[in-house]
């Protein structure tokens, strides 16, 4: 689709996996180009499971379902809880993709969403929602503890 990710746009996603500045940050396509749209700076304690839970996944969650009718990508430091007791992260992809969107806007983010990702480089994991039950923190847990 000749859509292309914006430089910025590389830069926050390595600085949420590297730097870990961020907790997640979301793109969005804009004039041929996959760009920053909004980010969650990383602050004291965010690391913690308990605190992920109950304050960073539903800022992140509350924030992507408020595009109802676009879809997004986002990069997701998520953290969870192994079944053998072990705190652990992993950078998931998001493709958000409501059902209310209209069909070019899927189609051209549907088109984008490989080449962006493989743009932005390794991943723990991905997630494809089109709907709020697609984002509960436990559904998107789920594959990552296998």
């Amino acid at each position: 689709a000749g859509i292309v990710a914006d430089n910025d746009a590389v830069l926050e996603h390595q600085a949420l996996v590297k730097g870990k500045k961020y907790n997640w940050v979301i793109y969005k396509i804009d004039n041929d180009k996959v760009v920053v749209d909004a980010k969650e700076e990383r602050k004291a304690g965010d690391d913690d499971v308990k605190n992920y839970q109950e304050t960073v996944f539903p800022n992140f969650f509350k924030t992507i379902l408020a595009y109802e009718k676009e879809p997004r990508f986002a990069s997701l430091d998520f953290h969870f809880t192994t079944p053998d007791g072990r705190n652990v992260s992993k950078v998931i992809f998001v493709w958000w993709s409501p059902e209310s969107s209209p069909v070019k806007a899927k189609m051209l983010y549907s088109s984008t969403q490989k080449g962006f990702k493989e743009t932005l480089g390794q991943f723990g994991g991905q997630v494809q929602a089109n709907d709020a039950d697609d984002l509960e923190y436990k559904i998107v847990a789920e594959p990552l503890l296998k």
